[in-house]
């Protein structure tokens, strides 16, 4: 018995703390990929491939009407290969992203509040020394969030969308010494509020 009237006290404070009714809600992702290939010497091959999708979906009502949904999708992609005839050959390629989304949907004219970013950023380097043979490294990523959100004062939406392809080569005869090294960066941001 002592239990059950604890929690009522707690639902009663809670009601009447003028804590906003309406829906809050949260997601993000973050992923992080890497590639290495490293070839000493002798006839050799060496190659890799990786292959990730991420989903986010959750939606919410209340009464009143007041309505939330946000969506988070992630696919990226990442291929590193190395060939060589008594060459040394190094191919390191990394792909890290990360999104996040938050939302709160104030119950009937109450205020709504939207924020979400992306980030992505992609490093690769390809070396090669002493004999003849050849490196390559690709990363693509594709990433999208949208959340929207609706009370009886009106209607709140944001979309982020980044789509990016980075690709690194090289190629030399024996005695050619090269290197190759390629960066990326890309960050979205909004935010928006009414009241």
């Amino acid at each position: 018995m002592l239990s059950k009237v604890s929690l009522s006290v707690v639902v009663i404070l809670l009601a009447s703390s003028g804590v906003p009714a309406g829906i809050m809600q949260y997601q993000d992702f973050t992923v992080g990929l890497e590639e290495a290939i490293e070839l000493l010497h002798g006839h050799q091959t060496g190659c890799s491939f990786k292959s990730v999708m991420v989903n986010n979906d959750q939606s919410a009502n209340e009464p009143c009407p007041t309505l939330a949904h946000q969506v988070q999708t992630a696919f990226l992609t990442q291929t590193a290969e190395a060939s060589g005839g008594c060459a040394v050959i190094g191919v390191l390629t990394t792909l890290n992203a990360m999104g996040l989304q938050d939302q709160m949907i104030g119950d009937c004219c109450e205020p709504k509040m939207q924020v979400q970013g992306l980030a992505l950023d992609g490093l690769q380097a390809i070396t090669k020394s002493d004999g003849p043979g050849s490196g390559s490294a690709m990363n693509q990523a594709i990433l999208r969030q949208n959340h929207g959100g609706s009370n009886s004062a009106g209607h709140v939406s944001e979309t982020s969308t980044i789509m990016a392809l980075q690709q690194a080569n090289l190629d030399g005869d024996a005695c050619a010494t090269g290197a190759v090294v390629s960066g990326m960066t890309v960050t979205t941001s909004q935010a928006q509020s009414t009241y």
